[in-house]
């Protein structure tokens, strides 16, 4: 009984990535509240259409976290709005209305109700704090002590054995960049990072 409930409320999508996190020992976490991980004890963190539902306070905390629990060397992929592509789209159609509306930053009468509160729960879409460009999200990186933030095309990675995830999330609106933590604090310069 329980299990068409479950289905009509998670995606298609969310029930195969709980699958793969299951099978996969990974671990879920508020990043801006400290993870239960060792300092340069982890590789890889891959965050998916997180970063943009971060206020600027909270993304410092988040990448912070994330420097402190990387080896060096460690990678941080990032796929978040692009603000470049929403931009060509109202550019093309001129639609001020969608436009906002992509954008998720002001909430709707209707999101302003219960149903916020089952979207939350659900996993579905909140509120954008802030939408990002290459530029943004490239000097966001820099300056939080990351290197050579790259963007990548959908599908793209540096990172290796990932080929069960979808490199190809909603693509349609989205930058993909990846960042890595400096082999040393030598290679950053003045960061206080580590």
């Amino acid at each position: 009984m329980v299990k068409p409930v479950a289905e009509k409320l998670i995606s298609r999508d969310q029930s195969d990535f709980i699958a793969f996190a299951r099978s996969n020992r990974l671990l879920f976490g508020d990043a801006t509240k400290g993870l239960p991980l060792r300092a340069s004890s982890c590789g890889v963190v891959y965050a998916s259409h997180v970063l943009e539902h971060l206020d600027a306070h909270g993304v410092r905390l988040f990448l912070a976290e994330v420097l402190r629990i990387f080896s060096p060397g460690g990678t941080l992929r990032l796929v978040v709005p692009d603000l470049q592509i929403l931009v060509d789209l109202y550019n093309a159609d001129g639609d001020g209305n969608g436009f906002v509306s992509r954008l998720n930053v002001v909430p709707s009468r209707s999101q302003v109700d219960w149903s916020s509160l089952l979207n939350a729960l659900t996993g579905h879409r909140t509120l954008h704090q802030w939408i990002y460009n290459e530029a943004s999200l490239s000097t966001t990186l820099l300056e939080a002590g990351f290197e050579q933030p790259t963007k990548l095309l959908p599908g793209q990675t540096t990172i290796p054995y990932c080929e069960e995830l979808n490199l190809w999330e909603r693509a349609w609106e989205s930058l993909y960049m990846e960042a890595r933590k400096p082999l040393s604090l030598k290679e950053h310069g003045s960061s206080s990072h580590g």
